[in-house]
């Protein structure tokens, strides 16, 4: 059975990651998107201008290609450079040990099935194709109803779903409320084993029939940001 650990948004602080990935032996890793896949010369669209002038260290590891201590399979969030993301839709290393795994896919790791939807949900682009050209890569962040068919026709058992956006599920602390229906809707219908998902940087539990539900805190903010499992 694989040792595994999850780790929640990034933003590009890859230093206070891989010191996660090094506390321990790991078969593999996840990450829930938002890493942070940025270089200074790439589109920043879809980030916010406050966030453009501290990049993190994405563009040394990438520069360096320095490897990740384990494999480490990641999905999007709603803040990366979606088009350097594109490069690697088929599976090749963006440096070693760190895959990209687009929306809609499931892949088997270790003898794990493991579903990846990434990105945020907004309600204009939900039924939409993912347009070709586009002055603003937030369009891209989104995720679409089509992604979410994919993973449920696929066939076989999903034993994790990794999400950037979490269900209705975890119980989050305070009065505001959060969850993707979309996704509760796709947990129920292919229940999974697990699901983790980020995006609100904070960390809760929640159950939807037998899967566990696992939002994670970001690496850099006081939360909770990454959770070990052996399945």
């Amino acid at each position: 059975m694989p040792k595994i650990i999850v780790i929640g948004d990034v933003h590009g602080h890859l230093d206070q990651m891989v010191e996660l990935l090094q506390s321990d032996t790991f078969n593999f890793a996840l990450q829930v998107g938002d890493f942070g896949a940025y270089l200074p010369t790439g589109n920043l669209s879809a980030l916010p201008s406050h966030r453009r002038t501290e990049l993190g260290q994405f563009a040394e590891y990438f520069e360096k290609q320095k490897p990740f201590p384990a494999p480490t399979y990641f999905c999007k969030g709603n803040h990366e450079d979606f088009d350097l993301l594109a490069k690697y839709e088929n599976g090749d290393a963006i440096m070693p040990n760190l895959h990209y795994v687009p929306n809609g896919k499931v892949v088997e790791i270790q003898g794990v099935r493991i579903g990846f939807l990434g990105g945020n949900f907004s309600s204009r682009w939900f039924d939409q194709p993912v347009p070709k050209n586009c002055q603003s890569q937030k369009i891209l962040g989104y995720l679409r109803k089509s992604e979410i068919d994919a993973i449920k026709a696929d066939i076989g058992k999903i034993d994790i779903l990794v999400t950037h956006e979490p269900s209705f599920a975890p119980q989050f602390t305070g009065d505001r409320k959060y969850g993707c229906a979309a996704i509760h809707d796709l947990i129920e219908a292919v229940k999974p084993r697990f699901t983790f998902s980020g995006h609100i940087h904070k960390y809760a539990e929640g159950i939807i029939g037998d899967t566990k539900c696992i939002a994670l805190g970001a690496v850099n903010y006081r939360d909770q940001s990454a959770y070990l499992l052996t399945i």
